[in-house]
């Protein structure tokens, strides 16, 4: 095991995992919990350190957490690698066992989809549970692309990080994982966004809407001489290298362009591993105590 990779694990078995914090002495009462999907590819976890040690280094004093909301995942690292995580509702009830009285929830999910609404009922159900092991305040914070201010904000790192892809008439399409119609509205709503600013943008979903029919059909329209490819998820894990870039399966997003006649390169970045998304979920931390 390389250097970095040592460094990797140290970094899950002890921070994110928390398989190491002493029990029933935490002195800080103040927690935030971090809970991600996951991903069963151990090279794409640093998107999701890199966010934990994010909100660590804006909230000092609080005791932050990470859980994985993915059973698949948790049982994969678990059987794979002896890496322990906890689920949300596990990670919650060791916090208030250590005696945190006041936390924060912020799921690390990109729309208020399907995952998102699973960590909401755990966070909804220990609202109204009373007794001893009751929580005094526990807030919920939104996902990452919530509101058009979010967008905007979205938008300006996506500028920052590849607007030097889409010169000379290229354009750089990103992938998410889609979600409920409903919740699908938050991909509309950037790419009006995309258009309003005048980038070379396109944004589609392996799982719904906009799909990669739609996503043709804007290229077409747009004429570019190259097309990127990139994650518009928190991890570039399985979806990212299969779905969107895996260059020998016939179905993948990477091998339709291709056939298409497009000159197209797939990058393999989730959004964690952008600077300036640590923030914007440390953000939102702060608004839902304040809304709270």
């Amino acid at each position: 095991m390389g250097a970095a990779a040592l460094r990797l694990r140290r970094l899950f078995v002890s921070d994110l995992a928390s398989v190491a914090s002493e029990r029933g002495a935490a002195k800080m009462k103040e927690g935030i919990l971090l809970a991600a999907v996951g991903t069963s590819e151990p090279d794409a976890r640093g998107a999701i350190a890199k966010i934990v040690d994010g909100v660590k280094r804006a909230f000092p004093g609080a005791d932050v957490r990470l859980s994985l909301t993915s059973d698949a995942v948790r049982r994969a690292a678990l059987k794979e690698e002896g890496i322990a995580f906890d689920s949300p509702p596990v990670a919650l009830a060791k916090m208030r066992d250590d005696g945190i009285s006041r936390a924060t929830v912020q799921p690390l999910h990109v729309i208020a989809g399907e995952e998102y609404d699973r960590v909401a009922s755990v966070v909804r159900s220990l609202r109204g549970a009373g007794g001893a092991h009751a929580f005094s305040s526990l807030h919920l914070g939104a996902p990452l692309l919530e509101t058009r201010e979010d967008s905007g904000k979205i938008a300006a790192l996506l500028r920052k990080e590849y607007g030097g892809l889409a010169e000379g008439r290229g354009v750089v399409v990103f992938v998410g994982h889609g979600s409920r119609a409903s919740a699908a509205s938050a991909y509309a709503r950037l790419q009006l966004l995309f258009d309003d600013e005048g980038l070379p943008f396109v944004i589609g979903t392996i799982r719904g809407r906009p799909g990669l029919d739609e996503v043709k059909r804007r290229l077409a329209s747009l004429k570019p001489t190259k097309v990127t490819l990139a994650p518009f998820m928190l991890v570039a894990g399985g979806h990212a290298k299969n779905d969107m870039a895996a260059p020998d399966d016939p179905g993948s997003w990477l091998s339709v362009l291709s056939k298409g006649g497009y000159s197209v390169n797939a990058l393999l970045k989730g959004l964690g591993d952008l600077d300036g998304i640590p923030e914007l979920f440390a953000s939102h931390i702060r608004e839902a105590a304040r809304e709270a």
